[in-house]
């Protein structure tokens, strides 16, 4: 059975960084926007006409010295533009890149991680989500710890009464795997103390 493929139903998230994302990208090209239309507007503002009979030749150099400054402006609101979106994307960027380094590392069984942004950064809301899967983990992994301590306290009790043979084999063996998986996870002191 084919799984069938996730689509989304609301393209706006009101409570989550996506306004803050759309308020700042529409700000940078306001601002590309004011820029081009400065520059434009203090190059057109030139006397187009000194005389009636040189206007033809004053209107041809005006829109000669137009084209070479649109693109200028262009170009340099296209630089500025990029360095206030390479500005901007690090604050998403960033703390998606630092969430993928905690991340490997608790894959790696080290529960001890906290996702913690700067102020300001963008998917609080993720490192939020993302210590929440990590806490519940770490209190599960505390939990199975405890009770391999208590299952390792009844057999070393019943060891002794059972006869040596392949149930008493698998039991110490199937102890042992489990005390080998949960010895690969790093938790916190505070669950530590509670085992």
């Amino acid at each position: 059975m084919k799984k069938k493929p996730y689509r989304r139903r609301r393209y706006f998230l009101p409570h989550t960084s996506q306004p803050r994302l759309l308020l700042a990208a529409i700000s940078i090209f306001v601002v590309l926007m004011l820029i081009t239309g400065a520059i434009l507007l203090l190059i057109a503002n030139r006397d187009l006409t000194e005389s009636y009979f040189s206007a033809h030749l004053a209107i041809k150099n005006v829109q000669q010295l137009l084209l070479p400054a649109l693109v200028l402006a262009n170009l340099g609101g296209l630089l500025l533009g990029t360095a206030l979106l390479v500005l901007y994307t690090h604050r998403v960027a960033g703390p998606a890149y630092r969430l993928c380094l905690i991340l490997k590392q608790v894959g790696e069984g080290d529960l001890r991680q906290k996702v913690t942004f700067r102020r300001g950064d963008s998917l609080q809301e993720l490192a939020a989500a993302a210590n929440v899967m990590i806490d519940g983990a770490r209190l599960r992994i505390a939990q199975l710890q405890r009770q391999l301590a208590q299952l390792q306290a009844a057999w070393e009790q019943l060891e002794g009464q059972i006869p040596a043979g392949q149930a008493r084999e698998q039991a110490a063996d199937a102890i042992a795997g489990l005390e080998s998986v949960l010895a690969q996870y790093r938790i916190g002191q505070e669950e530590k103390d509670h085992l």
